[in-house]
């Protein structure tokens, strides 16, 4: 099984885009014995069947229930907790990767060992027939950047969750609380790891994908029944827990 990198998808709810968006894993994944892991907020629909019949069919997919809907922050966090590789991919349960995106995230890891890849992405529709062909980010090349707080002033708008590659080593080694209940607990945390790393190591390489590997569905998402207070309460409150460093570009 492939120590190096994993898939984890948190998910609650959301069985039928779960299967699509495993069916489209498990092809790429078998190929490199990418281990997959899910973690499900206490879903009440049958979530728990559709991931056993994807086991059958790939053995290294590894699921969690939460024994209470913990949250969204939580449940992001948890799921990158279940494994045990250097690097994982934070993947939405309604996501769909690209053809080859493992092997070429694979490449980008071997060739720079770096702290976060953020991927460029493509949007498609809910029933996956229409496929929106302006990339999620505009760039013409792939960019390295070797300063966080460049990187959070060109790209802090640009990392929903399922387009980030992270050190999961590292991120577990934060403190991520104050973020709790902001709905980004993920992408602060991943910012304190590294602006931490840069005080202490005196470097970061975050790696910047051109090319698009994964399409981000347009659905009806799990938080909209609340996306009032995670837009004009939730996501404000994430700029203003940042560290000092980050507020000038917040």
């Amino acid at each position: 099984m492939n120590k190096l990198f994993s898939i984890c998808i948190p998910t609650y709810n959301r069985a039928n885009f779960l299967s699509e968006c495993l069916d489209h894993i498990i092809p790429q994944a078998l190929e490199y014995e990418v281990p997959i892991y899910i973690c499900d907020n206490a879903s009440d629909d049958n979530t728990q069947l559709i991931v056993s019949n994807k086991q059958s069919v790939y053995p290294h997919i590894f699921y969690k229930k939460q024994t209470s809907n913990v949250g969204i922050d939580h449940n992001m966090l948890d799921v990158a907790f279940m494994s045990d590789s250097r690097y994982c991919w934070w993947l939405g349960d309604d996501d769909i990767i690209l053809d080859n995106s493992i092997h070429k995230i694979l490449e980008i890891l071997k060739s720079c060992n770096p702290d976060l890849i953020l991927l460029n992405a493509l949007f498609i529709s809910e029933d996956l027939k229409t496929k929106y062909e302006k990339p999620f980010i505009q760039l013409k090349k792939d960019i390295i950047y070797s300063d966080n707080i460049l990187f959070f002033h060109d790209h802090a708008s640009n990392m929903p969750f399922g387009n980030l590659v992270i050190d999961r080593q590292q991120l577990c080694s934060i403190d991520y609380n104050r973020f709790i209940g902001t709905s980004h607990a993920y992408s602060g945390a991943l910012l304190d790891y590294l602006e931490l790393k840069k005080n202490t190591e005196h470097n970061v390489c975050i790696f910047v994908n051109a090319e698009p590997l994964v399409y981000l569905r347009q659905c009806i998402k799990t938080w909209s029944n609340y996306s009032f207070n995670v837009y004009y309460q939730h996501i404000p409150n994430w700029y203003l827990l940042l560290l000092p460093a980050y507020q000038i570009e917040s």
